[in-house]
């Protein structure tokens, strides 16, 4: 049973939200990853205006919060951009996601983020390890992780997802599966879920978080 558990969360998990345009872009762009290859170095670029009020490129290179762990290899997170409340434009020259304290947003907030879910693998997993490892670099998402399946999660949020290369699966509750191919976009609606990915390639997904408010009378 322990050795299934293992196995099974090893395989995929969690999930972390982007617009339909970008379903299109994935297919016509016909972006494939290998399994040498990460998303860590993510080109990001960030437009603004100057003090003429003048549109221009603010922000052009890497992110600077990229979380991968050592416990389960080949996981990566770039944090793209990140909101707490509705903008006001023009957007104060503030990047967010380098002192967020919460990966998941508040009622209200954003978090644009890619994650590559790892290929399978028969290497052992310690499950408690990563949970540890997660939270110190992930709090907010990590703390909705669950104790029994580190994969099945649940946040306050309503998430844009598109699968950018490869193919997962998503789950929900009593099993209940699909499976996404590149182009497949994805509204997870604050419920319990987890992303598996029972493939050899690495799956990359750009998802949009919205920070929700849930309604204490419903789960």
């Amino acid at each position: 049973m322990e050795r299934q558990m293992q196995t099974r969360t090893r395989r995929g998990f969690f999930g972390v939200g982007v617009l339909t345009s970008l379903a299109a872009c994935a297919r016509s762009v016909g972006v494939s990853l290998t399994r040498s290859e990460s998303i860590t170095e993510l080109r990001r670029v960030v437009t603004g205006k100057n003090r003429a009020g003048k549109a221009i490129i603010v922000q052009n290179g890497v992110s600077p919060r990229v979380v991968t762990t050592e416990t389960l290899p080949g996981l990566a997170l770039v944090e793209v951009w990140a909101t707490d409340a509705i903008p006001t434009l023009p957007v104060a020259p503030v990047d967010l996601t380098t002192t967020m304290k919460s990966f998941v947003p508040s009622p209200g907030g954003t978090r644009f983020r890619v994650v590559q879910f790892p290929g399978a693998s028969t290497r052992a997993f310690d499950q408690e390890a990563f949970r540890r490892e997660f939270n110190a670099k992930a709090p907010g998402l990590a703390e909705s992780m669950e104790l029994q399946d580190s994969g099945m999660h649940t946040t306050e949020s309503v998430d844009y997802g598109v699968v950018i290369s490869g193919e997962i699966t998503l789950e929900l509750d009593d099993g209940v599966t699909v499976s996404l191919k590149q182009g497949d976009c994805v509204v997870q609606n604050g419920t319990r879920h987890a992303w598996r990915n029972g493939n050899t390639a690495p799956c990359v997904m750009a998802f949009v978080l919205v920070g929700a408010a849930r309604d204490g009378r419903s789960g």
